[in-house]
């Protein structure tokens, strides 16, 4: 038998070196698979293309970008009319102070246009655009907004529900223990994007519910105090009290000048 390697141990050493082989094209295979996403993810984010106009054929992209920029306008239109109501309603119950409401059409009484919170929406947008830059980085943002307000909205309706209209508690703890697990999942998987971004509605939430109730509390506190003021009787209210002083003014002007 001639020196040397063994037949059968020929064979091991090639197959070795068949798979040895085949290893290293897979690796150049998957090296060439990664350069050429990492070269198709930076040539469409130097074309600032989204992926959802990639998939729409190239002579229909124009027609998409008229929709999505039509879109959008409504959309901005819809928030803006939305905070028009919400402040104009907001002041009528006492939770905010009187605004200057500009009634924009003679026979639709909600067409209406509030000064001081269309300025307000612009502060916000700019701050929004130049602090975050894209609306990539909003999107734990608008997640968390919108999770919250479905939220809110399910416990506002369970509570109109037994307060308002007397529906049954069994009824109301069957139809809350399935909308507001859904919706509390939610939640609990957006709190875990608060440091990138989910904290921004909350933050603007938090901030609005105190204005409004400290607004609504002090009304409370100074309505009480006048009330009490007009209870008591005219010869115990002492000279510089404010409805003293109103009602000799008010006396005055009935006098007249010559009397």
């Amino acid at each position: 038998m001639q020196a040397g390697v063994p037949p059968a141990d020929g064979v091991q050493v090639l197959q070795r070196q068949l798979a040895d082989a085949d290893r290293e094209a897979r690796r150049a295979t998957d090296q060439e698979d990664l350069i050429g996403d990492a070269l198709l993810d930076r040539r469409h984010r130097i074309a600032d293309l989204e992926v959802r106009l990639l998939l729409v054929p190239h002579h229909r992209r124009l027609p998409m970008v008229v929709l999505a920029t039509a879109a959008t306008v409504i959309a901005s239109q819809a928030v803006i009319t939305g905070a028009y109501s919400v402040a104009s309603q907001a002041a009528q119950l006492g939770y905010l102070p009187r605004l200057r409401i500009a009634h924009t059409s003679g026979s639709t009484i909600g067409q209406i246009y509030v000064p001081w919170i269309n300025w307000l929406l612009m502060a916000s947008v700019l701050t929004l655009v130049f602090a975050f830059r894209s609306s990539t980085a909003l999107a734990f943002a608008f997640g968390m907004a919108v999770t919250g307000t479905i939220t809110i909205t399910t416990l506002l309706f369970f509570y109109i529900a037994r307060a308002k209209w007397g529906t049954p508690v069994w009824l109301l703890s069957a139809g809350a223990a399935v909308l507001l697990t859904v919706d509390l999942l939610f939640v609990a998987a957006n709190m875990t994007k608060l440091i990138h971004g989910a904290w921004l509605p909350l933050l603007i939430g938090l901030t609005a519910f105190t204005v409004m109730t400290t607004w609504q509390r002090g009304r409370e506190i100074v309505t009480a105090d006048r009330a009490r003021r007009e209870a008591q009787p005219r010869a115990a209210r002492p000279c510089g009290d404010p409805v003293h002083r109103d009602a000799a003014g008010a006396a005055r002007r009935r006098a007249g000048p010559h009397s």
